[in-house]
């Protein structure tokens, strides 16, 4: 599949740079038709699984949501 190899190429290349001193591996790509977008989503060393999204549709290779790059909450 095209959109997974352009997504999973895309991601891993984010992660790498955003988060080098963690080693994520690849676990799963799926379309989630509720947000209208893929998710991805890599482990860690810990097997902490983290899940972007990833829009557009069509060629799914900008991450939208990212969970450990969000703000902090009080």
């Amino acid at each position: 599949m095209l959109k997974a190899t352009f997504a999973r190429g895309a991601t891993t290349l984010y992660v790498n740079i955003k988060y080098p001193e963690r080693s994520f591996q690849y676990r799963d790509f799926i379309y989630e038709s509720h947000f209208g977008s893929y998710l991805i989503s890599y482990a860690d060393q810990n097997e902490q699984l983290i899940t972007l999204m990833l829009e557009p549709k069509f060629l799914p290779v900008i991450v939208t949501y990212d969970p450990l790059d969000q703000p902090m909450k009080d």
